[in-house]
């Protein structure tokens, strides 16, 4: 089965709002966990077995507080084995970035499905330490502190 077949079963067995983005290698969706809501977008490249999932923060960095939002996503991305955060400089752009390759294999739903939620669990997690280091001058190592201790 190709890749953009089990990731929209998976999309449309779980009732997603989803629209397919260009010549339909990318799939846009909005996501709100605990924390917050943000844009998800799906990659799909069956040339070279690949599926990615982007989740992208709607909020940019400031550019008084990029050092610091740097810092945090780089404590943040320490022993992450699945995915890890990415920080564009040029405009402040976050975005918690995952992927998986099965170049060769299968891809089942059940690994989609893990791909997906592991992204997604990941930036809710993080939402509120990234949003108070960007926006109430909290420091990268007092924000993860307190978003440890809400655990």
């Amino acid at each position: 089965m190709a890749l953009l077949d089990v990731v929209r079963r998976v999309l449309d067995d779980d009732e997603w709002n989803y629209e397919i983005v260009g010549d339909g290698a990318l799939l846009r969706m909005r996501f709100t966990g605990e924390h917050g809501s943000w844009r998800v977008f799906v990659g799909v490249d069956d040339d070279d077995g690949v599926v990615s999932v982007d989740s992208v923060l709607d909020q940019f960095a400031p550019d008084n507080r990029r050092s610091e939002v740097v810092e945090l996503l780089t404590r943040a991305n320490w022993n992450k084995r699945i995915g890890g955060f990415q920080f564009d400089y040029s405009d402040g752009e976050i975005r918690y970035h995952s992927a998986i390759d099965v170049e060769g294999g299968d891809l089942t739903q059940k690994m989609f499905t893990n791909l997906l939620f592991s992204n997604l669990a990941t930036t809710d997690r993080y939402y509120g330490a990234v949003m108070a280091v960007c926006y109430a001058k909290v420091d990268a190592l007092s924000a993860l502190l307190a978003m440890e201790d809400e655990d």
